[in-house]
């Protein structure tokens, strides 16, 4: 009897391990983007204050619009955010992006052509970390782009969460 449930136990755990490999071979990867000096990253800001958010107030978001500036197509991949709180999504014309989190890898890539924009739009969750989680906080959004001379880009967020009654 002891050897039959050794057994059994052996063959579900060779299941579940050959399922897992399965499973972890199907996960995306990280975009590798190609540096091109033709397409040129441009953002008016690449920092923005909330100022006080309120703690029952919902969600709080900021848009900020990247441009290509260059004369040929600007790729960007691989988006991510510093605190799981935070997502992050690109709005392009090739696509929308899904919604990046912290440690998120995703094999989407978007392509802004010469001259075009796209908005990335960067939501907060005040209520993410509970009832304590008031005070100043500090978010980055990183943004890999195909651009050599910004191929890493940083967006900048801060406030302060605050309860209001």
């Amino acid at each position: 009897m002891n050897l039959k449930v050794i057994l059994i136990g052996g063959l579900i755990t060779v299941l579940i391990i050959a399922g897992a490999i399965v499973v972890m071979s199907r996960a995306p990867n990280a975009v590798k983007l190609e540096k091109s000096d033709s397409g040129q990253f441009f953002t008016d800001h690449a920092s923005y204050d909330w100022g006080e958010i309120d703690y029952g107030g919902g969600v709080a978001n900021h848009v900020f619009e990247i441009k290509n500036s260059g004369s040929k197509p600007l790729k960007l991949a691989n988006v991510k955010t510093s605190c799981m709180c935070t997502t992050a999504k690109l709005i392009v014309k090739s696509g929308n992006s899904p919604i990046f989190r912290m440690h998120q890898v995703s094999d989407w890539q978007g392509t802004l052509e010469p001259g075009e924009t796209a908005q990335l739009e960067v939501n907060f969750d005040p209520t993410f970390h509970g009832p304590s989680g008031t005070g100043p906080i500090e978010r980055i959004i990183s943004v890999e782009t195909s651009d050599p001379a910004k191929s890493n880009i940083e967006f900048n967020l801060k406030g302060v969460v605050i309860k209001n009654g």
